[in-house]
């Protein structure tokens, strides 16, 4: 995630309430200021621009009304938090124990708790 925003938001929330893909928390990287740091990394190293055209080389244009259930995904992506719990496996496990541990303090679950 770039910009401030990325820089100071918490990975596990992010990942919570679906901003993030639920992975390895230590592959989600802050970059700060992206837009910036390439433009000095560019203007200080002019060699960049091969770099840029091998990257341009194997990146791959996606058609998203070409991806089959596009549009349902998106839609449940789009919700805070996220609504595809199979998406988001540690958090769905994270929401169980939640439920567990209320339960057994004779609380009541929270809804959607554990599903």
């Amino acid at each position: 995630m770039a910009g401030a925003f990325g820089t100071h938001i918490d990975k596990e929330s992010a990942v919570t309430i679906g901003l993030y893909p639920d992975m390895d928390r230590e592959r989600i990287v802050s970059l700060g200021n992206a837009s910036l740091e390439g433009a000095r990394l560019l203007l200080l190293n002019r060699g960049i621009l091969k770099e840029i055209d091998e990257i341009l080389d194997v990146m791959e244009y996606v058609q998203f009304g070409a991806v089959e259930d596009f549009l349902e995904i998106m839609t449940a992506a789009s919700a805070i938090p996220h609504m595809d719990m199979r998406r988001y496996p540690s958090v769905a496990e994270k929401l169980r124990q939640i439920g567990r541990a209320r339960a057994s303090a004779g609380e009541p679950a929270a809804r959607g708790a554990g599903t």
